[in-house]
Parts: C-alpha cells; structure tokens; sequence
C-alpha cells in the first residue's frame, strides 16, 4: 500500500479492506463496472439485468443472470417477489433502468443491492468480459 493511502486512511480510522473497496459489501450504492467486477465472481451474488430480450443477445455480463425486462407491466411486482436478503449485481445499458431499479429495491427493503452505474456500456468500455447470443 502507498505510504502516503496508509497515512490518510489512518487519519481518517478507515481500514483498506478488499471487500469494501470492491463495492461488496452489505448496502444499497452504485459503482462503476470496474468496481463492480469482483461481484461477478462471487458465489452468492445474483446478477440481475433489467434489460429487454433483444439487448440481453447483444452482449451480456459472463455467467447466468436473472433477466426482468424494466418496460415490462409486471416488472415493479416480479422485484417485489424476490428474496430481500440476497446479494445483487444489477446493470442495465447505461445505468439509468438500473438506477431506477436500485431505488425501487431500497424502498422494499432489499439489503445488499450494487448498481454497475454505468451499465453494460461502461462494462464493455473498461475492457470486462461479455458473452453474446
């Protein structure tokens, strides 16, 4: 660690713990992709993309996710019906329908919610990994 990291986040009573500096832990926030990308390797995480059917073909983040499609009627109630406890990865394209969807989810009470803030796009611009098809 940098001497000088070390010194401001002693002066501060911050500790550099990995999982906090990933973004991971316990909250409701919005990270870049970059920051966001250790989540993806997480065993309990569930990666939720709130994309249509026809953009989640496009490109989409490596590994299963759960797709609700933000336009659809159904789509306020079907996040209602998931496990408020559970830990989320959550993107969209740009991070707008996600950070609509990450607001919706704090009101309900989910706990543990990451917003890639800058979507897929930003996913793709920081050189991460998509699958497509």
């Amino acid at each position: 660690m940098h001497p000088l990291l070390a010194l401001g986040l002693a002066a501060t009573g911050l500790t550099l713990v990995p999982r906090l500096v990933a973004g991971t832990g316990p909250g409701v926030r919005a990270v870049p992709a970059a920051q966001a990308a250790p989540l993806l390797d997480a065993e309990d995480t569930v990666v939720l993309d709130v994309r249509s059917a026809p953009e989640v073909l496009q490109a989409r983040l490596p590994g299963e996710a759960l797709n609700l499609d933000f336009h659809a009627p159904d789509f306020p109630d079907r996040v209602a019906e998931l496990d408020r406890d559970a830990s989320y990865l959550l993107y969209c394209r740009s991070g707008q329908r996600s950070g609509h969807t990450r607001r919706l989810m704090e009101q309900l009470g989910f706990v543990d919610v990451t917003d890639i803030s800058d979507g897929i796009i930003g996913w793709v611009d920081a050189g991460l990994p998509v699958e497509h098809g």
